[in-house]
């Protein structure tokens, strides 16, 4: 198993970052980000916990087609965000075909920079673990791929932050966390049922 962490900071509150985070896509880092479809959200204990399906590209080597991988890879991304300790913590993984040889996961924590206030502190941790019959130079490969696209990440989070603080904030205040969530709650209320049969079509041809 392979180990990787970072941490950084952004130049925003957490209320500011909390609320970028349900906009982060499209922007011009996430052109490999096909579509993000929400499986189930609600408020428990004052937490909103959310469960959303991603579809991405990945570019294949062709050293590496002998494993049978498709470009396409399917994240299931889990999240809870607290408002009243200020954290924000999302997991990822790649479902379907990708489990059967390599698996990927990646922890997020958002929380407010306990030393500024005004800034908020992100801790990334990914781990990837090869099958049995993988070489360890796939496992090393995947790692270094993973660590390009988890800076090109934050590149596109800094992007929909600036975009969102320096434009819209000068013309009226965005909502707050508990509006946002409250928002997104009541909006994901009335789509839930149609997401969840398109995600079950999805996953159904994963498993194909």
């Amino acid at each position: 198993m392979k180990y990787y962490s970072r941490e950084s900071f952004f130049a925003y509150t957490w209320e500011q970052v909390a609320s970028a985070f349900w906009q982060r896509y499209p922007n011009s880092y996430s052109k490999h980000v096909l579509t993000e479809d929400v499986i189930s959200r609600e408020v428990v204990d004052g937490k909103l916990y959310s469960k959303r399906l991603l579809s991405k590209i990945k570019g294949v080597p062709k050293w590496l087609r002998w494993t049978g991988i498709r470009s396409t890879v399917h994240i299931i991304e889990e999240s809870v965000l607290d408002p009243s300790n200020q954290t924000l913590t999302t997991y990822s993984r790649d479902i379907g075909y990708l489990k059967e040889w390599m698996s990927v996961t990646e922890k997020c924590t958002y929380k407010s920079n306990p030393s500024d206030n005004e800034t908020t502190a992100v801790m990334k941790q990914g781990w990837v673990k090869r099958g049995s019959r993988v070489p360890e130079a796939v496992e090393r490969w995947v790692l270094s791929r993973y660590k390009k696209h988890e800076l090109n990440a934050g590149k596109g989070f800094q992007h929909v932050l600036t975009k969102l603080y320096e434009t819209e904030l000068s013309v009226s205040p965005l909502p707050t966390v508990r509006e946002k969530a409250s928002e997104i709650v009541n909006r994901s209320k009335e789509a839930t049922e149609r997401v969840k049969m398109k995600t079950a079509e999805k996953l159904s041809g994963v498993k194909h």
